[in-house]
């Protein structure tokens, strides 16, 4: 039989040494410690976009780019988004070292490719450090969302290797959904709190947003009032306007079939 099934060992080690050249080595200086690390970053300039999620989410041909968002200095723990990683408050950077530094960080001191199981660690870790600094909670719900994206990353990349995922799964899509409550319930303190753009999305492309994601949670009546919310903009974008218009029609439906509220007038 020619060629590797997309499991094999041999397809893996293809598949990294191929992702590798897509990925440029950078270097960080730990806010929090002062480690000097480095890691591998997405090369934009080779990496294929195919387009969105109907929830935003980018997707790429030859590389997941939420893999290498996160970036951990594996002195102390300390981790962000890579945009990020040098923008904290001092008042945040005072209270994560008065949590105490985690010294038993496992994240690597040179890392370029990394796999879903790498990557999920890595967001698991930013998660804790964004609790710890108290951060703002739109930046917290949207690193809930990217978790999310990231799982379905991982999830779809097992499916098209032929492998199952059952809801106990790390990647399943019970635990997708899970992060993406987080991320609605974060985003709608934030709403009331902060103010646009929040964590760098405008006004009606929040609207949108919300509305989709409370659409996958089922919460009609939310995901109906922040789309009209959307669509009541005159400065949403034309790509978004085209979505929150389809999103009106399935949640209207979704409403007809019973599955929760009333329909709209």
């Amino acid at each position: 039989m020619r060629g590797n099934l997309p499991g094999s060992e041999k397809a893996e080690k293809k598949r990294n040494s191929e992702e590798s050249e897509l990925l440029i080595n950078r270097e960080h200086t730990c806010p929090a410690c002062g480690k000097i690390f480095s890691s591998g970053s997405p090369l934009m300039s080779k990496v294929i976009k195919k387009g969105n999620d109907a929830d935003l989410r980018p997707v790429y041909s030859n590389l997941d780019v939420l893999k290498y968002q996160i970036v951990e200095c594996p002195s102390c723990g300390y981790a962000d988004t890579e945009k990020d990683f040098q923008k904290a408050l001092s008042v945040e950077i005072k209270a994560y070292k008065a949590f105490g530094l985690n010294t038993n960080a496992d994240a690597p001191l040179t890392e370029m490719e990394r796999d879903y199981d790498s990557a999920y660690r890595h967001y698991k870790s930013a998660l804790r450090c964004l609790t710890i600094r108290k951060s703002k909670k739109g930046k917290r719900g949207f690193l809930f969302l990217l978790t999310a994206w990231l799982l379905r990353g991982w999830r779809e990349q097992k499916e098209a290797a032929g492998e199952s995922v059952s809801e106990n799964d790390i990647m399943s899509l019970k635990e997708e959904t899970k992060m993406i409550r987080y991320a609605v319930e974060s985003l709608k303190e934030a709403q009331l709190t902060e103010d646009f753009p929040i964590c760098g999305i405008n006004e009606p492309t929040f609207y949108y947003l919300m509305g989709i994601l409370n659409f996958k949670l089922e919460d009609l009546n939310s995901a109906s009032t922040y789309t009209l919310r959307a669509l009541q903009s005159k400065e949403l974008k034309q790509v978004y306007r085209v979505k929150a218009e389809t999103l009106i029609d399935d949640i209207r439906k979704a409403k007809r079939l019973g599955q929760g509220g009333t329909d709209e007038k």
